[in-house]
């Protein structure tokens, strides 16, 4: 812990007003700075004395409290330029902490003499999405297109990704499931962790950047020894474990060995996947490898004053020259810093003291982990992976026959020669998705494809989607009501089809099978002591 001066102010915008506060209001302020955002705190007093609380009737209502924090040393050696470290979010929790009044006394009215304030506040990202909890479905879109449908405008967004432009058959996204309690930016986490990309937030811009590599672009600043106390050197545990992807496919049944010089002998962490297509399972092989990595290793600083530089996460540091030694295991590398914590506690906490100073004294508590700058292992907040399958309704569709014929259609794809049916979701906006063509609950004796119209349950995942079931009897199947019996029926229409019915008649079993085409029918019936075989043409 040090003693320092820090040059700072505090910005609340509500409902488009503003309103300053400076440094020497603040009382306490903590922050946390990562590659991939920020969390903060601030406690900080309005006096009543000789102004009234413009911040009050606005801070006790209902609408987004924006926040705009800046500071830098106070004590800044003469030639030397120290830009500001700048962030800008939203409150998620705000209180007033205290409220000191004259009761009795000659001050008319008993006024508030002052108040304090308590804020917790985030980078845009966290605060926004973390709120967004949608069900969405999108054909033939790319992932890109799903960020920018749902980033707002308060999320400043760069896209450096290949793969987010790649256009999908079809994405589908719900996060309002009770059983699930991922939001969309357990999302975003999810998918960038899951597929091997990178989540870099820059303070400077107030931006993010989703990217494939690291950027390794800009010049370090060397760090000056006197402001640091400590320095700790951590190694990372590599992985132990051999990957082993385990493709269930029963026509084609594969295990893929993914390579690990550092593992144990013995010891594997299986994956198991499911693809019927070769080339779908050799990019899971693909992904699987780049996404494991032997980090590098780390520092931990210990700071003992504030240094004379904008620390920001994404800033290269180097540990050299002045009076580091040339002799330590840092010289000559190049360092990235990946976090920054800092606690600051005013030395006086007096409400009254250093009223709307520019700059105050705080106790300080400081540290921050560098990585090197060719790391590839990212650091992500924790999150809640989203919850797969997704289930609702759909209708098959078939351009098979005229449109109150009962058709099927099959739609294979050039390329795998995978068989699809393609079935709407009526929900959201008849949306057609492809899912695969293949038995539901019965067995492969019985070839029975689902036919036009017919209601079935759709299990969605993340990008692709499967028939889970039927939901309804086709109209001619049902057996009367007051009767008990099964029946098959087979064809396109109630006037051009073939049926199969096994029925009590009086409490016995009558077996039997009708052909009819328009008017033409042809029948066999099986019942108590009769075989009727019959052909005739209907009337009408």
């Amino acid at each position: 812990m040090f003693t320092d001066a820090i040059e700072l102010n505090l910005k609340l915008t509500i409902s488009q007003k503003s309103v300053d506060i400076a440094a020497g209001n603040v009382k306490l302020w903590e922050l946390d700075l990562h590659n991939w955002g920020f969390t903060g705190r601030a406690e900080f007093a309005v006096s009543l004395v000789h102004e009234d609380d413009s911040l009050f009737e606005l801070f006790t209502g209902s609408e987004t409290v924006q926040v705009e924090l800046k500071f830098k040393p106070y004590y800044i050696p003469e030639g030397t330029s120290v830009e500001y470290v700048e962030l800008k979010g939203l409150v998620t929790h705000k209180a007033i902490t205290a409220e000191q009044t004259i009761e009795r006394g000659p001050l008319k009215g008993n006024p508030v003499v002052y108040r304090m304030y308590e804020i917790f506040f985030v980078d845009p990202a966290q605060a926004v999405w973390k709120c967004h909890r949608p069900l969405e479905l999108m054909t033939d879109k790319s992932v890109k297109d799903l960020l920018q449908a749902h980033k707002t405008s308060r999320i400043n967004l760069n896209f450096q990704w290949k793969v987010l432009n790649e256009k999908l058959p079809m994405l589908a996204l719900y996060l309002g499931s009770e059983a699930g309690k991922a939001d969309f930016y357990d999302f975003v986490m999810w998918y960038v962790d899951t597929r091997n990309g990178i989540w870099s937030f820059d303070a400077s811009k107030n931006s993010y950047t989703l990217s494939e590599t690291k950027d390794t672009e800009g010049e370090p600043d060397n760090l000056n020894k006197d402001a640091v106390q400590s320095l700790r050197m951590d190694f990372p545990e590599p992985p132990r474990e051999r990957l082993r992807l385990l493709n269930s496919f029963a026509e084609n049944p594969q295990t893929k060995k993914i390579e690990n010089k550092l593992a144990m002998e013995g010891i594997t962490r299986d994956i198991l996947v499911n693809y019927p297509v070769t080339s779908d399972l050799n990019n899971r092989e693909a992904l699987e490898k780049k996404r494991q990595k032997i980090r590098e290793h780390e520092l931990l600083l210990y700071f003992s004053s504030y240094p004379m530089l904008c620390l920001i996460p994404g800033k290269f540091l180097k540990l050299e020259k002045g009076l580091w030694s040339e002799n330590l295991y840092t010289t000559g590398k190049t360092y990235r810093i990946r976090s920054l914590h800092i606690k600051a506690g005013a030395t006086d906490a007096n409400p009254d003291s250093d009223r709307d100073m520019p700059f105050n004294r705080y106790e300080m508590e400081m540290c921050s982990r560098l990585e090197t700058k060719d790391e590839t292992w990212q650091e992500l907040p924790e999150y809640v992976p989203p919850a797969y399958p997704v289930y609702l309704e759909g209708l098959v569709v078939s351009e098979h026959g005229d449109k109150d014929e009962e058709t099927y259609q099959i739609h294979e794809d050039s390329k795998t020669s995978q068989r699809y049916y393609k079935v709407k979701i009526p929900l959201l906006n008849n949306q057609e998705l492809l899912m695969p063509f293949m038995p539901l609950i019965q067995s492969g004796h019985f070839y029975f494809p689902v036919y036009k119209g017919a209601r079935v349950l759709v299990a969605l995942e993340f990008d692709h989607a499967t028939m889970a079931g039927c939901l309804d009897w086709r109209g001619e199947a049902q057996v009367p009501a007051d009767t008990q019996g099964n029946r098959i029926m087979m064809g396109k229409t109630p006037t051009s089809r073939t049926a199969i019915s096994h029925v009590y008649q009086d409490n016995l079993p009558v077996f039997a099978m009708e052909r009819q085409e328009e008017k033409d029918t042809e029948s066999i019936t099986f019942s108590q002591g009769r075989l009727v075989i019959q052909t005739s043409e209907k009337k009408g």
